[in-house]
């Protein structure tokens, strides 16, 4: 068991696990959980599913399950086979420095809808950090310049070659680090003001430059300091952030010890993932996940109605909070534990009641990103890795919400064993009607957001991520985005709705509703969905 622990302790960073401990109470989730499979199928020699972690949660049943797959394969002759595979495995041979080389599919999305509509559709991601300490500003340079030499896709050019997106790896560049006063006072105050920086920042963005990031080292009024980065969709990703982090301490530690951080090993590229999924093996995985997702989802709905009826045209969109009862996280992890599920889990079908229960649809669909890391073997690379996939849920009048959370999970479970076909190749397959500005069985979007590893210390200052603090309020780019935030076992939340779906009074009751089912689930298991209304419902 003790080389499993080790394991456990690398991924979820927590020492002293104990063999009844289980990997989604100590935090894990089904992001996390690739990267865990692959570490073990590496170490140990042993190919574990989702489905097998799901099945067996705890450090000791899984330990038991690994002994068992290892001793079949003693059995069979197999075990030096797998040993071989765990100590040596298959990576794919690295582009050439310098080149053009085709986009991943989400890169290309991204950059045909900002060429579609280059006002409205704005694709970067602001992160923002309270400086608690000494931070050097020549020093934080250096190490801005030290990531970007380390890492090629933020130093990429994204380029049109016969109309289709690739990417040429530039020189080393500097980023230049802004030093100002941010004169807001309040929380709210500075949000909107970084909001604002982060807009007009991404405003100067030019793809086929390859200078997506930009910084800025702001003081404000009692004395204080924020750092705040604005990086373009097009080089990261949410999940790609702890890894920034990371590498940002890699990199300010060596700029005060003048060895260039270039003298550690250089880590897996981004453009080594994208071969990854489009050639050899990974394009034989895509292919089959497509038949399966062509087969789950024929007949499916494309579309969600939930707009309330006489809404005004011309509803202005926005974002509401998710009024979260404190302690929640702990309060679901009796009904994590009994339903061998992950609190993720549990709310996709908190999410799925609601949505039966506004739109009166038995069959509906809704998205989830998922970050597709070629099975965790590409946990440390920068880049967007976000693929969508699709949960599709039934219910009848007589399905309880155990009901509903025992479908939810197969669900889930599902699509994450079918998640390298990449969404927009699964449309294409499927054809489904069409409407302008919507996308196809994605009118409801569930993100779910660890903020716990964004933060960050750099020598003797402690960076501490305020974007769990922040509301989004920027235009939706679906009908609505449900998004629960995860820092250090508090969990917050937020609902962003578009004007044509829904109005502030509407999201606001919708967020009541869910939020009041997540608090209750406990208590709601073995009632149906369609009964009475937890909360406020869609009628006024």
């Amino acid at each position: 068991m003790a080389p499993l622990g080790e394991i456990w302790s690398r991924v979820l960073r927590i020492t002293d696990i104990a063999p009844d401990d289980s990997f989604f109470e100590l935090g894990g989730h089904s992001l996390l959980a690739a990267t865990l499979l692959t570490r073990i199928s590496r170490r140990l020699g042993v190919e574990l599913s989702v489905r097998d972690l799901f099945s067996h949660p705890r450090l000791g049943d899984l330990a038991e399950l690994i002994d068992s797959r290892r001793a079949a394969a003693a059995c069979d002759g197999n075990e030096g086979a797998a040993e071989a595979t765990a100590q040596d495995p298959a990576v794919p041979e690295p582009y050439r420095t310098g080149g053009s080389f085709p986009a991943s599919g989400f890169q290309e999305g991204i950059w045909l809808a900002e060429r579609l509509d280059p006002v409205h559709a704005r694709y970067h991601i602001p992160l923002s950090w309270s400086v608690h300490g000494e931070l050097d500003p020549d020093r934080l340079r250096a190490a801005l310049a030290g990531l970007v030499a380390r890492h090629e896709i933020l130093r990429t050019r994204f380029v049109d070659v016969d109309g289709r997106l690739h990417q040429e790896v530039a020189e080393p560049w500097a980023p230049v680090l802004e030093e100002s006063e941010l004169p807001a006072q309040s929380v709210a105050e500075q949000s909107q003001w970084l909001r604002t920086w982060s807009d007009a920042a991404a405003s100067g963005f030019a793809p086929e430059a390859g200078r997506l990031l930009t910084a800025a080292l702001l003081t404000l009024p009692d004395g204080g300091r924020v750092l705040t980065l604005c990086v373009h969709h097009l080089v990261l990703d949410g999940e790609s952030v702890p890894v920034l982090v990371r590498e940002l301490e890699l990199c300010y530690q060596r700029s005060g010890t003048g060895p260039a951080a270039a003298a550690r090993p250089a880590p897996r590229q981004y453009r080594e993932l994208v071969r990854s999924q489009q050639d050899g093996p990974g394009r034989v995985r895509a292919t089959a996940d497509l038949a399966y997702w062509s087969t789950h989802l024929a007949g499916a709905p494309s579309a969600l109605d939930l707009a309330r009826p006489g809404l005004p045209a011309g509803t202005p969109s926005g974002s509401v909070r998710l009024p979260l009862a404190d302690g929640l996280a702990g309060r679901l992890l009796p009904v994590q534990a009994q339903h061998r599920a992950s609190r993720f889990m549990v709310t996709a079908a908190a999410l799925a009641a609601v949505l039966h229960r506004w739109s009166g649809a038995a069959d509906l669909t809704f998205g989830i990103p998922v970050a597709n890391r070629a099975a965790g073997a590409f946990g440390d690379v920068i880049g967007p890795c976000l693929n969508t996939l699709v949960l599709r849920s039934h219910c009848e009048p007589g399905t309880t919400f155990a009901d509903l959370l025992e479908a939810t999970r197969e669900e889930v479970m599902a699509a994450f064993e079918h998640q390298s076909a990449p969404f927009d190749e699964v449309v294409r397959a499927l054809r489904p009607p069409r409407a302008p500005g919507r996308t196809p069985f994605v009118d409801v979007l569930l993100n779910s957001v660890s903020t716990t590893r964004w933060s960050a210390t750099l020598d003797r200052a402690r960076l501490v991520s305020l974007d769990h603090e922040l509301q989004d309020e920027e235009t939706n780019k679906f009908g609505l985005t449900v998004t629960l935030t995860e820092t250090d076992g508090t969990l917050q939340g937020t609902l962003a709705h578009r004007g044509d779906v829904l109005d502030a009074a509407g999201a606001e009751r919708l967020a009541a509703e869910l939020a009041a089912v997540l608090d209750r689930f406990p208590d709601l298991l073995a009632r149906p969905v369609l009964g009475r209304a937890t909360e406020t419902s869609r009628t006024p």
